[in-house]
């Protein structure tokens, strides 16, 4: 039986059209974004630097030229948007190259690093994405049986049994959320 990843793009071609393309695309690219972040990983062992290295990458891609006497050859190319991150990377470009054949049997010929403009500046597919400040994460606190008291009495006048369920929901999901922040600010 053969396995999926082996069959998987002949079927894409089989089903033909620009959606074989696309998706013949996307996942070289998914490929080379991992390979990237593999080999980044392996050069620079401390994971932060590692880190700091791929959240300053906006694109990364492995391409087919062609030179003057006709013959093929791969070149790699990543857009960053730092300076200090591509000098960086140029200084090991040579033993970039090499990982790229050792490791994932690429044979780059050509590694071509540059400064990030315009929209590509504005992606970083491997930074990770950080909650919006107005996002609030404070984890919600039971409340005691004498807190829970307390809101049925105060609700407990209220004659419409809706109004009464929707208040005492509200009630208690405040008070939950207000002493989860105590808590947070406590610790």
């Amino acid at each position: 039986m053969k396995k999926l990843s082996k069959s998987m793009p002949s079927a894409l071609r089989d089903m033909g059209g620009k959606d074989a393309d696309a998706a013949r695309i996307a996942r070289r690219t998914a490929a080379v974004q991992q390979m990237w972040a593999e080999a980044v990983g392996a050069m620079w062992r401390n994971p932060d630097a590692a880190g700091m290295i791929l959240s300053h990458t906006n694109v990364v891609g492995i391409v087919e030229e062609e030179n003057h006497r006709g013959e093929r050859y791969k070149k790699l190319f990543v857009y960053v948007d730092d300076s200090i991150v591509l000098t960086e990377l140029n200084a090991l470009r040579e033993r970039i190259k090499l990982l790229f054949l050792t490791k994932f049997q690429e044979d780059v010929q050509e590694f071509d690093i540059r400064i990030a403009r315009g929209n590509r500046k504005k992606d970083h597919p491997y930074k990770e994405e950080e909650p919006p400040h107005y996002i609030d994460t404070t984890r919600a606190v039971p409340l005691s049986n004498a807190e829970l008291a307390d809101v049925e009495s105060r609700v407990s006048a209220i004659e419409n049994e809706t109004l009464k369920q929707s208040l005492r929901k509200a009630m208690i999901a405040d008070l939950q959320w207000k002493k989860g922040k105590t808590d947070k600010n406590d610790n």
